[in-house]
């Protein structure tokens, strides 16, 4: 019976059978020494009515799921003018088309944004292997690490401690 999947007292499903049998003013249930059966009444009501349901339920899920799988509303981007020609523009018009609920600004600029003034979800900002800010755009090299700021504040990672 559907008591141990649903880690309920067997004494309350059958409170509630008979109230749901009392409701609708028909038997589910054969209750003989045997095991419990299903009447032919509780077979129409679950295979016409309660199987609906619950796929119902389930393509209600799935529908709310797209909704929230795909990204929309406002992103916003800093980076240093160059990095943002060379690399995250053309990057950016790809993630737009597959994205189209989705608007991106872009903003360029040459100096370290404050993320929580500017509003940005995402800065980048290039720095040489000792932590130092690029005095020049063409020094861009190879990206050897990354740091990740989340939104209640900047946390730096270990390898910058």
């Amino acid at each position: 019976m559907a008591v141990r999947p649903l880690r309920v007292a067997q004494l309350v499903v059958s409170k509630r059978v008979d109230l749901l049998e009392t409701h609708l003013a028909g038997r589910f249930l054969h209750r003989t020494t045997r095991p419990v059966s299903l009447t032919r009444t509780c077979q129409a009501y679950f295979s016409e009515h309660c199987l609906r349901i619950v796929s119902d339920a389930e393509e209600m899920e799935q529908t709310i799921g797209r909704l929230h799988a795909e990204p929309r509303g406002l992103l916003r981007l800093s980076c240093p003018t160059s990095f943002g020609t060379l690399h995250v523009g053309p990057v950016l018009c790809g993630f737009q088309s597959q994205y189209p609920e989705l608007a991106i600004e872009l903003l360029s600029n040459d100096w370290n944004p404050n993320p929580f003034e500017e509003g940005c979800d995402l800065v980048y900002v290039l720095r040489d292997a000792h932590g130092a800010p690029y005095a020049s755009p063409a020094t861009v090299g190879s990206l050897a690490m990354a740091s990740v700021a989340h939104a209640f504040g900047y946390r730096p990672s270990r390898t910058q401690r």
